[in-house]
């Protein structure tokens, strides 16, 4: 009420009532002369006037209006135009425009005006922003070599399906974010809101909340979310240092396996409550080979010039959860399990003077000390190949759980005036990529690992870059193409040649194996042959053996035939000595007979003297004359007896030499006949064996003639085949020749589309200046 008489009391309703008197008036004047243009000179006067006299009357009034004024028009004419002329310079291709808009807030001290100063703020602001969103799609590309980690956006999405699928595909689920700038964490997350937009409307994202990447925030704030949403179902975390503090505050809410929390990173703080089913899942990106890997690119990039298939090196994703913990994560030493197999391996290459590569890596989280063990495996790896790796951190200490900018430009910078070979470090803003490109002007290349932004232009130099790359595969692939056909062509007539050579061949085959059937008849006769001079030959050593042991039992006889030959003659020897004594006993006896008969004779003559007185000694002298004539005439006897045995013995004695004679000689002669029966016996023997190699090597000729028959039979049949399949081959070589030339036409239609989008992308200004 106040409001209104003070209105009225002001000399702006004066001035207002006095334009509503003149328009009455021109309304009335209208009505009377129905002059239109009379009309609105009159209104366009009056209005004039009734304005001039209110600005008059409120010039103090209306000054804060003048610099608002001012302060809009600027907005429009500067600020506003250089957006809208962005826009366009970014319709026509111009990538490489940058927005840097100078804008200041007004003041709102004038109560009059405070709603149009804030507008005007908020106007301003909003210009900011999209400067800000322009200059983050109009980023210069990075030149680095190839980056090493994993795919933020995809992996969001694999994060997105399994919590959806948890949940049941309803209800609220919040995001539990590092920090809201981070590229890496804005893809995880743009990722999971992809997935749940797309296949699952029936859940709703309520909320997006800062953990500033530690786990006692992420407890706290956690703990907020859940008291504000009762009927959360889950709780996405973008990062791996803060599922454990998620996890302790739904513990804590005693909400534990009924609030399901997806999050990432296998490491010691989260992977209890994973082992335990409060964390649902968490997804590992392979953070060791992120560490690893990069190291080992540079080295074969800088000694063998390596370049990457593809500029995104994606590392294995895996999602973990209670049931398959234990194959990478092993509670008893809290360490990570895994094959290594599938890491990068050096080119078996020295380089010619010492290389030092450096990793600028973080800390202050378990993801990076897994990192770290990547880089200093890859350092005891390339120990032996003349290359010093060094893992390093920035000088500066971490802020809300990341370095700096400044920090992160100040350290490469220094890498670039220390000239090391190569590095790696993580990169997660847009205003690193000046610094990279001069670290990679300068000759040292660089690897991103485990994070790098990516914007439309980056997109767009990607997507010119592998057109480029295509242009020139279609065009090899049409050289190919071609080549390939003529060779198709000389293969189907190579093909006809070896069709009309394999008919020739199958008649020869068939010759051949009637030959084989002949020869292995011929060989089974052989065969029989051999087997049966082998049993005669068998036989022949048995009867050898026989002989020789007889002759061996017949010398032995003679040997004793010879001793008692030897024993004889020796006997008769003795008995022809004993016979010369017994001669010469007798010769004596002879003597002594003749000697007493003229003793007797004598003593006769004495006794005949004596007569009477020596009758009786003449008696005596008598018979002792006659029994010297009976022993003389019985030595006589045998004298000639024993004359008659000498020569017998003699006879006897030279028979028994002569026979002993014979006897050595027939005992030679059968040594010898030994010798020459084993001699016969050991080449009965050898030939034996012979014959049982030739018989056994007769029966594997035999076998194998069978086997060659067998495959004669086989290879006239696969002849056969080969006939009938080079029919077909030369069939498909036709075929595949029809195609081939579509494959060229299509090479050679695919590099002109492929030229044309060059054409297209050639609008675009994408390259850095001063860039190759």
């Amino acid at each position: 009420m106040q409001a209104k008489k003070n209105f009225i009391r002001s000399p702006m309703f004066w001035v207002l009532l006095a334009q509503i008197g003149l328009f009455t008036l021109g309304a009335i004047q209208y009505a009377y002369f129905h002059n239109t243009r009379f009309l609105l000179a009159w209104f366009g006067i009056s209005t004039t006037i009734s304005l001039v006299t209110a600005l008059w009357i409120q010039r103090k009034d209306f000054t804060p209006l003048f610099h608002l004024s001012q302060r809009g028009k600027k907005l429009a004419e500067k600020e506003l135009h250089a957006l809208t002329h962005g826009i366009a310079e970014l319709g026509m291709g111009n990538f490489s425009i940058r927005l840097l808009p100078q804008i200041e807030s007004l003041s709102q001290e004038n109560s009059h005006f405070k709603e149009f100063s804030h507008a005007l703020n908020a106007i301003a602001e909003e210009i900011q922003r999209a400067a800000t969103e322009f200059n983050e799609l109009t980023y210069e590309p990075c030149l680095r070599l190839c980056y090493v980690g994993a795919d933020s956006f995809l992996e969001g999405k694999v994060c997105g399906e399994r919590l959806a699928q948890a949940i049941g595909g309803k209800g609220q689920v919040a995001i539990s974010t590092g920090r809201l700038e981070a590229a890496n964490l804005a893809l995880r997350r743009k990722g999971f809101m992809t997935t749940i937009q797309e296949k699952y409307p029936e859940i709703e994202i309520v909320e997006i909340y800062e953990n500033h990447l530690n786990a006692d925030i992420a407890y706290e704030r956690t703990l907020e979310i859940l008291k504000k949403y009762p009927k959360l179902a889950g709780i996405y975390v973008t990062e791996g240092s803060a599922p454990a503090g998620v996890a302790r505050a739904v513990i804590q809410a005693k909400k534990a396996q009924k609030v399901k929390i997806v999050g990432h990173d296998v490491l010691k703080d989260s992977m209890g409550y994973v082992v335990q089913g409060v964390i649902t899942a968490t997804l590992s990106q392979d953070p060791f080979a992120q560490g690893y890997d990069p190291m080992i690119h540079l080295f074969n990039h800088i000694v063998a010039g390596w370049a990457p298939p593809t500029v995104r090196l994606l590392t294995r994703m895996e999602m973990v959860d209670k049931t398959n913990y234990h194959q990478f994560w092993d509670p008893i030493t809290e360490s990570i399990l895994g094959e290594k197999t599938h890491l990068a391996k050096p080119i078996e290459k020295i380089p010619s003077k010492p290389l030092r590569i450096v990793y600028l890596g973080k800390e202050g989280i378990e993801f990076w000390e897994v990192v770290k063990k990547g880089v200093l495996s890859a350092k005891e790896t390339l120990a032996s190949y003349n290359t010093i790796v060094e893992w390093r951190l920035p000088s500066s200490p971490l802020v809300k759980g990341d370095y700096p900018l400044e920090v992160y430009i100040k350290e490469i910078e220094a890498l670039i005036e220390e000239k090391v070979d190569g590095f790696a470090f993580p990169c997660n803003r847009p205003e690193m990529i000046p610094v990279i490109n001069k670290a990679v002007k300068a000759g040292i290349p660089v690897i991103l690992s485990n994070s790098e932004p990516f914007n439309l232009r980056s997109l767009l130099y990607l997507i010119q870059h592998q057109a480029m790359k295509l242009a020139d595969l279609s065009e090899n692939l049409a050289t190919s193409a071609v080549k390939v056909s003529t060779a198709t062509n000389q293969i189907s007539s190579s093909i006809d040649q070896i069709t009309t050579g394999i008919v020739s061949q199958d008649e020869e085959l068939h010759q051949t194996e009637n030959e084989l059937e002949s020869l292995s008849s011929h060989i089974g006769q052989m065969h029989w042959e051999a087997d049966r001079s082998v049993k005669d030959a068998e036989s022949t050593v048995d009867r050898m053996e026989a002989s020789t042991e007889a002759l061996t039992e017949s010398m032995n006889n003679f040997q004793s035939i010879i001793q008692t030959a030897e024993s004889t003659w020796q006997t008769v020897s003795e008995l022809g000595k004993t016979s010369t004594q017994i001669d010469n006993i007798v010769q004596w006896i002879e003597d002594i007979a003749s000697k007493v008969n003229v003793l007797a004779l004598n003593a006769q003559i004495e006794a005949a003297h004596a007569k009477e007185h020596s009758k009786g000694f003449w008696v005596v002298a008598n018979e002792i004359r006659t029994l010297a004539k009976s022993t003389a005439s019985a030595t006589e006897e045998i004298s000639t007896l024993v004359q008659q045995i000498k020569e017998k013995i003699q006879n006897v004695e030279k028979v028994v030499s002569e026979e002993i004679e014979k006897v050595k000689e027939s005992g030679t002669v059968i040594t010898e006949a030994k010798k020459d029966l084993l001699t016969i016996k050991n080449t009965l023997e050898l030939n034996q064996k012979r014959m049982m190699r030739i018989a056994e090597a007769v029966t594997e000729v035999r076998k194998a003639s069978q086997r060659v028959n067998e495959a004669m039979r086989h290879v006239a049949q696969v002849s056969s085949q080969n006939t009938e399949s080079l029919k077909e081959i030369h069939s498909t070589v036709e075929i595949l020749n029809a195609q081939f030339k579509e494959v060229a036409n299509s090479a050679q239609l695919l590099e002109s589309m492929s030229r044309g989008e060059l054409d297209l992308l050639a609008k675009f200004t994408l390259k850095p200046e001063n860039s190759n």
